[in-house]
């Protein structure tokens, strides 16, 4: 599969997905192993916070992409 493939997939699932769930609930993607074009592919979809598991690849992600982040530790 393309990479574009991969990243028009991934906006398609997501848009499908926030079109199902009501408006009031917050839903934070996980990006453990997405690369940066593929998290900014759920961003373009309507995703507005990403979870990250560790600082290190939150700061990696960060520069390249717009939006709220969220680090658990």
């Amino acid at each position: 599969m393309s990479e574009i493939s991969i990243l028009n997939t991934i906006e398609a699932i997501v848009a499908e997905f926030l079109s199902s769930i009501p408006p009031d609930v917050m839903l934070v993607a996980a990006s453990k192993t997405r690369t940066p074009k593929e998290v900014q592919a759920a961003i373009k979809a309507g995703i507005k916070v990403i979870g990250y598991n560790y600082l290190q690849e939150a700061e990696r992600g960060y520069i390249k992409l717009s939006g709220m982040w969220h680090c658990g530790i």
